[in-house]
């Protein structure tokens, strides 16, 4: 709240009455804002251009190098300055930096020369950050939809691999990375859609197991969560249903964690609201809860089978347990 009371503020000394902080969502965590140095960066939902203030009527000014942020989990902190999809005329959507003032705010690249659109995107997660470095998806106008990576500069924002030649991959990124490693879902001609990791190099991105085989694809849930340890994902591979899973970046630790509904129908249910049923991770443990199954049962699991067990039924007679606002309070 100590941010958001001063935001308010500006908005009424420094912009029109009619204008509106939009909240930006990513992995600097301050949903209202985020500081730059001395300055606080925004975004006006009247103009859609990307503000900063220093907290006085002179210093608060409108950013305009490009003329709309596409706000919400499409933005993030990289190396101490925002990076976010931004439209101009001239570039259509592309990357653009801030560091909070105008003289510091550019284009990254253009990356589909001219007006039509590169399109960067992130997961649905928004974008994810592995050592000072942004992976996140883009169209150059050849390659089709790859995924690409920046360090924030024009040389350093490079596609890390067609991964797709003969297609286009549609790479989803779904994160948050483990060590140097980045977790995506990739659907290839050969494959299908199945699990990948990227250490940012082109002979280091390759598919970490074909769960589901053939050209069959795997059906993932759009939430993966990590202990640092693992990373933790839903998926169905068509013969079990939609369980737990987890990966440690190798085929062989790759596995089912628990069939907690035998068959095929799975103890998630993906056809609901996707974060209907979720994850939280106190202690290196995962808790979750699955939302296909009958009563409000509580799971942990520390990434073996033998440590996944059920914690507690909360009702028997239905419903699940809701983590999503989940917090820590000693132990």
């Amino acid at each position: 709240m100590k941010k958001f009371y001063p935001l308010c503020l500006v908005l009424s000394i420094g912009l029109s009455s009619a204008a509106q902080i939009t909240p930006i969502k990513s992995n600097f965590g301050d949903p209202q804002g985020v500081s730059l140095g001395s300055r606080v960066v925004f975004v006006n939902a009247t103009t859609g251009e990307l503000g900063s203030t220093d907290g006085t009527p002179g210093g608060t000014v409108a950013i305009p190098t490009a003329s709309m942020i596409l706000a919400g989990n499409n933005a993030a902190l990289l190396n101490n300055k925002i990076i976010f999809p931004g439209f101009n005329a001239a570039t259509g959507t592309e990357l653009y930096i801030s560091d909070g003032t105008i003289a510091g705010s550019a284009l990254v690249k253009d990356i589909n020369p001219g007006p039509t659109s590169s399109n960067p995107q992130g997961s649905s997660e928004g974008f994810t950050i592995v050592n000072n470095t942004m992976y996140f998806t883009a169209d150059d106008g050849v390659n089709g939809t790859e995924l690409w990576k920046t360090d924030g500069t024009t040389v350093g924002t490079v596609l890390v691999k067609d991964l797709n030649a003969v297609a286009i991959s549609f790479p989803t990124i779904m994160g948050p990375a483990i060590g140097n490693t980045l977790f995506f879902t990739v659907n290839t001609s050969g494959s299908g859609l199945e699990l990948w990791k990227s250490d940012g190099t082109s002979g280091g991105t390759v598919m970490v197991k074909e769960i589901t085989a053939g050209i069959a694809s795997t059906t993932f849930s759009t939430m993966f969560v990590s202990n640092g340890t693992y990373m933790f994902f839903v998926a169905n591979d068509g013969v079990s249903g939609a369980e737990l899973w987890r990966s440690d970046g190798t085929t062989a630790g790759t596995i089912l964690l628990s069939d907690i509904a035998p068959g095929s129908a799975g103890s998630f249910d993906f056809s609901g609201i996707t974060w209907n049923w979720n994850f939280h991770v106190k202690d290196n443990v995962l808790y979750f809860s699955p939302n296909n199954i009958t009563g409000a049962k509580f799971y942990k699991t520390d990434g073996t089978p033998a440590g996944t067990s059920l914690v507690t039924d909360m009702n028997p007679s239905g419903g699940y347990v809701s983590l999503w606002d989940a917090i820590d309070w000693g132990g």
